[in-house]
């Protein structure tokens, strides 16, 4: 019995292991841009940013659409970009979410916002856009902070 008792004793103090892996690539947070809630930060495409407080991480992982219009150009209509992200809370699972530099700009999920500050780069008239530099600048906060 006392065998058991120490065994369940080393799993539960295992289990509580503050450290975070990224789910997306397995990388642990060193190997990720570590950040804060309230902070505005700029995360490339492909990259992830970590909150290691909050067991939570945002991977920016494409732009399905890019509509804005172009500098040099003469539009009708501003356009739009849309950001995808995939984000996961320790304990809570994985979702993606999409947002829009018009709107929505903003999502609420964990009981966190995730806002879309920024696309960068914008698209210029006659020039091809490198997918690999697009970078987003994103806020989040904890809903009841707001």
């Amino acid at each position: 019995m006392k065998k058991y008792l120490w065994l369940l004793s080393v799993v539960t103090i295992l289990g509580c292991d503050n450290r975070f892996i990224d789910p997306f690539s397995g990388a642990s947070p060193s190997q990720n841009l570590s950040t804060d809630l309230d902070e505005q930060f700029i995360l490339p495409i492909g990259e992830t940013a970590v909150f290691e407080n909050e067991g939570l991480i945002i991977r920016f992982e494409s732009v399905p659409t890019e509509s804005r219009c172009p500098e040099g150009a003469l539009c009708i209509w501003e356009g739009e970009g849309i950001v995808k992200l995939q984000i996961a809370k320790s304990g809570m699972g994985t979702t993606t979410i999409e947002l829009n530099t018009t709107q929505p700009r903003m999502a609420e999920l964990f009981s966190y916002t995730v806002e879309l500050l920024e696309l960068t780069p914008h698209p210029v008239l006659d020039q091809q856009l490198d997918a690999s530099a697009y970078r987003a600048s994103l806020i989040v906060k904890k809903v009841n902070d707001q």
